[in-house]
C-alpha cells in the first residue's frame, strides 16, 4: 500500500516537472528522461518486493537445546518428519498407540544435530510422561516438521 503511494507521489511529482520544463528544454529529452527514471523506479520497486518474497520463504528457524514446540495435528496420524516408533514396539514396551493423547502436548528440544537431510533434534515431553507411555524421547527432523505444521511455535 506504501509503495503504491510513493509511486503515485513520484507520478504527480513527474507531470509538475514536464510542466515547468517543458519550456525551458525540448519535450524529446525530457520525455526520454522521465521514462528511463520510471524504468529505473519500477525496476528498484519489482527488486525490493523479489527479495522481500526470497526472505520470506528463506526463514530459518533457529532451534536450540530448551526450545519448546506442540505437536501438532495431521491427517490420519501420519507424521512424516517425527519419527515415533511403530505400533509393535510400542505394545512390546507395554504402551498404548493413541496419538490423540498425543496432539497439543508441548514438546521441548534436548538435542540438535545437523544431518544431511535436516536439522535432526531429539524431544521429549515437557510432562515428564513417556510417548504412548513407553518411550520418553523421540527424534524429528524439525524444520520439515515446523513447515509441515507436525510441531508448531508456542
Amino acid at each position: 500500500m506504501l509503495n503504491l503511494v510513493i509511486v503515485d507521489i513520484f507520478a504527480l511529482n513527474l507531470r509538475l516537472l514536464k510542466n515547468l520544463t517543458s519550456t525551458f528544454v525540448g519535450n524529446k529529452s525530457i520525455l526520454n528522461i522521465m521514462s528511463t527514471i520510471k524504468k529505473a523506479i519500477f525496476f528498484l520497486l519489482f527488486t525490493g518486493l523479489f527479495s522481500v518474497s526470497i526472505s520470506a520463504q528463506n526463514k530459518n528457524t533457529d532451534v536450540n537445546v530448551g526450545s519448546v514446540f506442540t505437536i501438532g495435528e495431521v491427517e490420519q496420524d501420519n507424521y512424516k518428519y517425527i519419527n515415533f516408533p511403530k505400533a509393535n514396539f510400542v505394545i512390546k514396551k507395554g504402551g498404548i498407540v493413541n496419538y490423540n493423547l498425543i496432539r497439543g502436548k508441548k514438546v521441548e528440544v534436548t538435542s540438535v544435530k545437523k544431518k544431511e537431510k535436516g536439522t535432526l533434534a531429539t524431544i521429549k515431553l515437557v510432562s515428564g510422561k513417556r510417548f504412548f507411555g513407553s518411550h520418553k524421547y523421540v527424534t524429528v527432523y524439525i524444520d520439515k516438521a515446523i513447515e509441515s505444521n507436525e510441531l508448531q511455535s508456542k
